[in-house]
């Protein structure tokens, strides 16, 4: 048996669009004149791409866990706060209810409720996931998604909105699709999202092929942000913990990847 390390139920599908929105604005704001902006900006993208850009980290746990029950049981052990998870079944779906259920390292506390509903066709189960005054910390998130999984062939897909509210308004929404597979403890990952950050400005990200072996850096694979205004900002795996990047204004460098230090 493959024995590999469960997604951190922390690493929710909205924050890499928090993290685009928060780097981005340094494309359209700034002139970038020197050469070392565009290295701060995508050595910023990787580091937001490696912490968050999985956005199918919190649908993980019911794809790749073998179904609601055993998605709980890995839920459950991955807060501090024992009994804040409250699970019930009911007719057409399951009711999973946070109550100031606080992760690993102790800094971000989840409240509200999500309920997932799973039905299966042939070797393809099917997980629709909705939530309702869940909190994040101070961060509202609202969202409907859809994740299948293949488990037979180890194949799966996501789909769906998350939209991110903050405690003073400030909102990131992001529309997204992806597919993953597993080969061994190796995952290749592509995904295509639209975030929608601040003042109405839209960012799009392209994720292609993107392969990562757990405990390494990602091996293969490319990434292309586009960012309001048209800027692009894309980067390719080298396999050998490097990144080489195209920034914003044509130029073209090697940078070593956060994950190699």
């Amino acid at each position: 048996m493959t024995t590999r390390t469960t997604h951190s139920f922390w690493g929710l599908p909205f924050v890499l669009s928090g993290a685009l929105a928060a780097f981005g604005c340094q494309v359209e704001d700034s002139e970038q004149e020197a050469d070392d902006d565009d290295v701060e900006v995508a050595e910023q993208a990787m580091t937001s791409s490696e912490g968050a850009g999985d956005i199918t980290a919190m649908s993980s746990y019911f794809a790749e866990a073998g179904g609601v029950d055993e998605a709980a049981e890995e839920i459950e052990s991955d807060v501090e706060s024992a009994g804040c998870l409250t699970v019930s079944h009911e007719e057409d779906a399951t009711i999973f209810e946070f109550d100031e259920c606080v992760g690993r390292l102790g800094f971000l506390s989840m409240t509200g409720t999500l309920e997932v509903a799973e039905s299966t066709e042939g070797e393809v189960v099917t997980y629709d996931l909705s939530t309702d005054e869940l909190y994040l910390n101070h961060w509202e998130i609202e969202g409907d998604w859809q994740v299948t999984a293949n488990r037979s062939a180890e194949e799966y897909t996501w789909q769906g909105s998350v939209s991110v509210t903050g405690p003073h308004g400030w909102e990131v929404q992001k529309q997204a699709s992806a597919d993953w597979s597993w080969d061994g403890t190796c995952k290749t990952f592509s995904a295509a999202s639209e975030v929608e950050g601040r003042r109405g400005q839209t960012r799009t990200v392209e994720v292609d092929e993107v392969t990562r072996c757990q405990g390494e850096c990602p091996s293969a694979g490319s990434v292309e942000v586009t960012f309001p205004g048209g800027a692009t900002l894309s980067w390719t795996y080298n396999g050998d913990d490097t990144a080489t990047v195209t920034g914003p204004r044509g130029g073209v460098f090697d940078v070593t990847l956060p994950c190699a230090y």
